[in-house]
């Protein structure tokens, strides 16, 4: 359904590999609170969802409109409103997530398939 707020090969993460490994688990209410807003927005188009909701500095979102590929600083901008074109006569639009595939934990990083509907 939307973006893709952080995409690198997980093996090469700080020359590591995965140390806590959470298969089975849910992300916990923190680490879902901005996918939330991220949501949000997209069924509302109301910006103030988005606030806080990306990582600071560069930002890669993969979508399924052109350009596709949104990065640097200002692609959450440039995706916000790319998106607000691309589902400007979409209605109702409202998001369920089903449980996380290949959930892991890096340090501060967590790394999850998300899949929503």
């Amino acid at each position: 359904m939307g973006p893709v707020a952080h995409l690198e090969p997980c093996a090469e993460q700080g020359g590591g590999t995965m140390e806590d490994s959470v298969a089975g688990k849910r992300p916990d209410a923190e680490m879902m609170e901005p996918i939330e807003r991220i949501a949000r927005f997209m069924e509302t188009l109301d910006s103030k969802f988005l606030n806080d909701a990306f990582a600071g500095g560069e930002v890669v979102v993969i979508e399924n409109f052109p350009p596709y590929v949104f990065e640097g600083g200002d692609a959450v901008a440039r995706w916000a409103k790319g998106f607000a074109e691309h589902a400007k006569k979409i209605r109702d639009l409202r998001h369920s997530f089903a449980d996380p595939h290949d959930f892991h934990l890096d340090g501060e990083l967590a790394f999850l398939s998300l899949p929503t509907t």
